[in-house]
């Protein structure tokens, strides 16, 4: 018997805590009627900067909704003891391979090259 099976699976919940001014254009849902903020086929990377100064870099489908995910302490394991995190950067990849691939880049970076992407200085 395989092991895997027989286990449950978690619940699964998602968490839509974006305001409608943080995302210009609203789309319909077609199906429900309910707005649609982002295309779900495209993936972001983003900083949040924590409570303590520090940047913690990750990505996402909703970068907004992932930023409450981390601020209710279920996020990163990093962030928990960090909160309250803000967003400061948000990056849109075309592909999950490309948001994990840019994520990876990023993250070793020195806290000043990070500092000045989130000011808009440094590109690559």
């Amino acid at each position: 018997m395989n092991r895997r099976s027989s286990r449950p699976r978690p619940a699964v919940s998602m968490i839509c805590a974006v305001s409608p001014s943080a995302v210009p254009e609203l789309k319909t849902h077609a199906s429900r009627g309910a707005p649609c903020r982002y295309n779900h086929a495209v993936f972001f990377v983003y900083m949040v900067r924590c409570s303590d100064g520090t940047l913690y870099t990750g990505f996402a489908r909703d970068p907004h909704a992932r930023v409450g995910v981390h601020n209710s302490g279920k996020g990163a394991k990093y962030t928990r003891s960090r909160l309250p995190v803000s967003l400061v950067y948000v990056e849109e990849c075309e592909s999950l391979s490309a948001a994990l691939k840019r994520e990876r880049q990023l993250k070793p970076w020195r806290r000043a090259k990070k500092e000045a992407l989130v000011a808009g200085e440094a590109t690559a």
